[in-house]
């Protein structure tokens, strides 16, 4: 039998140890390598390093390189106390792992108790309080060398690890810090992936806001809006939109969400010279976070009220013009201190360009409409200001018409003249009516209408200009008749602008020639011209209201004629086309119109002259325009009617009174008294309560005739009186049914 001496005995059981260490550590690295979660890897480690040096507390921290500090992340065997004293430690820190950490090596301390790392300091006590004799601190380190952390073993009893559980122990930290690596990358692969998704679905209900937004049409539902999609967006707890008023230079509460009354009040007006959250970002033009107002010196003057509304934070976000310049803010509310993140600020921006976007679109739209309103508020003025004179012209003419002068000569002269009167009335009816073209509201007065007699009418009013312009004109009729059922005035004007637009186009000694015949049970009107011709990628576009049409130079107008006569012709249940062979061809323009199955009957409204009817009763007018009411007065004295006449509501009253009318013709925009208090007050009186009140006015629009039937008025008439309803309106008023 061999002798074995001590120090062999002595190196087999060191090598019998170590590889029993070894076995433990394959053991232990396979249960490593099955923890996937980074906290269960964690756990494993430090249980692992414990195990392998035979210790009896363990600590793993990690290391953050932003703030140079080691913290706890997973422990074996610690109390509360140990732990919260050694939850975080920096590179200058002078225990043990501290050391580590600055010198980038493992740190032994085989005694804690004559350490001089100890001796005299804080940690002593809690070192003793865990009953710690021994520690050891050994550095983690990624596969490219930068530090991930520290495994640190501690003993009860004084000790020192032997090189063979050192070489342990680093084999351990290397395969650690590769498994810890790993995890850490997978965990930030994995709460990249969340953040993404976060981010996504954040994005989502961003979109969803923004078009949510778009739908709406109003300013107000649109502060509405923004506000929900705010407060949702940050998650807040309340907010409001404030805009700001240029001319005062203050903020005002436009919407809001969460806040009592008082909260309103106090803020109803914000300024810049204000220290509130709103007031530092008008002041700035800048987004202000205010995280905590209780710590925020500046805000000690709004304190008690945010107590009372309930709010910790806030923030107030600009929202600026496309020009740069202030339109209002955002502002949400948190009930506890909170900072918004990043990424919901910046999606927060993006929201708020939406939102300076949709009402800068919601202001624009309302200039739009005001600037269409005062349109309108100026083209009726101007019809009613056209109407005034045209009312006792026209009177004049009726006269005229109604005292049967003799002399052939005059009565062309006549009957021109009453035709351009009411074509010209007409035409101040159109002014009124373009806004109506587009939504096709123009009211025809349907009649059996003779298209020759209409085209010889729509010549009477262009000869003039046709002639001016050398132009030789051609009338190249059917021989059939072609009755229409249809506005003979209207009908007049179609052939009019057509016959004007042909003579703008055409050039001195040109040729304009107009032509009927029939399709099927449709009469076909062609105007055709050698003129200048159109384009043949303007032809679809020459009908459009506005539009202006280049055409060789020549000025395009106001771009009204052809779209009413398209406007019109469709009234009428046809169609109208223009065609032309190109630019120096000439052009043709082609109107289809359904024929009536009514005999025709000359209308007798501006004809020949009508035997005189006499008719006898009491008739007063008032208007404050001294010409139409004279002009007016004698043509109802030509039917035999006795008529007085007064020049202003309250002379009309003491009329009423004396005379005792049985027909009152009123005008409505008298100065001092109108015509609605006046008939108001007419009413009242016993002598004007049966009376007939009829409203005569330059105000023809919709709105002004409901208003009227409103006020009590028996009708309505639109200056210059129409013959065939005035004489209507006379017999009615005479022999009442």
């Amino acid at each position: 039998m061999l002798a074995i001496s001590a120090a062999d005995r002595l190196s087999i059981e060191q090598v019998s140890a170590e590889n029993a260490a070894l076995v433990r550590l394959h053991e232990v690295s396979l249960r490593l390598a099955r923890s996937e979660a980074l906290p269960t890897l964690l756990d494993a480690v430090i249980e692992a390093a414990v195990t392998v040096s035979d210790a009896a507390m363990g600590t793993l921290q990690l290391y953050d390189p932003a703030s140079r500090t080691l913290r706890i992340v997973s422990q074996r065997g610690f109390e509360p106390a140990f732990l919260e004293h050694f939850a975080t430690v920096r590179d200058d820190d002078p225990a043990v792992c501290g050391r580590a950490l600055r010198e980038g090596e493992r740190v032994i301390v085989e005694d804690v108790s004559q350490s001089p790392i100890f001796l005299n300091t804080p940690t002593m006590a809690v070192m003793a309080e865990a009953k710690v004799r021994a520690v050891q601190s050994t550095p983690l380190r990624a596969r490219d060398g930068a530090l991930l952390g520290m495994i640190a073993t501690h003993w009860r009893k004084p000790h020192r690890p032997d090189a063979g559980a050192l070489r342990i122990l680093d084999l351990l930290a290397l395969q650690a810090a590769d498994l810890i690596e790993d995890r850490q990358r997978e965990e930030i692969l994995r709460q990249s992936e969340a953040k993404l998704a976060a981010e996504t679905e954040a994005l989502g209900r961003l979109n969803a806001a923004s078009s949510r937004l778009w739908r709406l049409q109003s300013l107000e539902e649109g502060m509405n809006e923004m506000l929900a999609a705010t407060v949702e967006l940050l998650g807040a707890d309340m907010g409001n939109v404030q805009i700001l008023d240029a001319v005062k230079g203050v903020l005002t509460i436009a919407a809001h969400r969460g806040f009592d009354q008082d909260f309103l009040t106090f803020f109803q007006e914000v300024s810049a010279e204000d220290d509130s959250a709103c007031g530092r970002a008008l002041r700035s033009g800048q987004r202000v976070v205010i995280d905590d107002v209780e710590a925020d010196p500046s805000y000690a003057p709004y304190r008690q009220m945010a107590r009372e509304a309930g709010y910790r934070a806030v923030q107030s976000t600009p929202l600026t013009g496309s020009n740069g310049a202030l339109l209002g803010l955002l502002s949400t509310h948190f009930r506890r201190p909170h900072s918004p993140s990043e990424q919901e600020l910046r999606r927060l921006d993006l929201y708020a360009r939406q939102a300076a976007d949709f009402i800068e679109r919601c202001r624009a739209e309302e200039a739009l409409r005001e600037v269409s309103r005062r349109k309108e508020v100026f083209l009726a003025t101007l019809a009613h200001e056209l109407r005034n004179p045209l009312a006792p012209i026209r009177n004049g003419l009726l006269i005229l018409r109604r005292s049967n002068p003799e002399g052939a000569a005059a009565q062309p002269i006549l009957e021109i003249m009453e035709r351009q009167v009411a074509h010209l009335i007409r035409l101040v009816d159109d002014l009124l009516e373009i806004s109506r073209i587009k939504l096709g509201k123009i009211q025809l007065k349907r009649e059996p209408v003779d298209l020759g007699v209409a085209i010889n009418h729509a010549v009477d009013m262009t000869k003039d200009l046709i002639s001016a312009g050398n132009i030789r004109l051609v009338l190249d009729p059917s021989n059939e008749p072609f009755i229409l059922f249809g506005d003979h005035t209207r009908l007049v004007q179609v052939i009019a602008n057509l016959l004007h637009n042909a003579t703008k186009y055409t050039d001195s000694g040109g040729e304009i020639r107009v032509t009927t015949r029939r399709e099927g049970n449709f009469a076909v009107l062609c105007v055709a011209d050698n003129g200048i011709g159109i384009p043949k990628d303007r032809l679809s576009s020459v009908f459009e209201l506005f539009a202006q049409t280049d055409r060789g130079g020549t000025p395009g107008g106001l771009g009204i004629g052809l779209a009413l006569v398209k406007n019109l012709v469709e009234l009428h249940g046809g169609s109208v086309e223009a065609r032309s062979d190109g630019e120096g061809r000439g052009s043709r323009f082609l109107v289809r119109l359904p024929l009536s199955v009514v005999e025709i009957r000359e209308k007798a409204v501006l004809g020949a002259p009508q035997p005189a009817v006499k008719l006898s009763q009491r008739v007063l007018v008032i208007d404050d325009m001294i010409d139409a009411a004279d002009s007016l007065a004698l043509l109802l004295r030509s039917y035999g009617c006795e008529v007085r006449v007064a020049n202003s509501g309250a002379e009309g009253l003491r009329l009423c009174r004396e005379f005792r009318p049985a027909l009152v013709f009123l005008d409505i925009g008298m100065p001092e008294m109108d015509g609605f208090e006046t008939a108001k007050r007419m009413r009242a009186l016993p002598e004007g309560r049966e009376a007939t009140i009829v409203a005569l006015t330059g105000w023809g629009e919709e709105r002004t005739r409901r208003r009227v039937m409103d006020a009590g008025f028996d009708q309505h008439m639109t200056k210059p009186a129409d013959l065939g309803a005035l004489e209507t309106l006379l017999f009615a008023s005479a022999f009442p049914a």
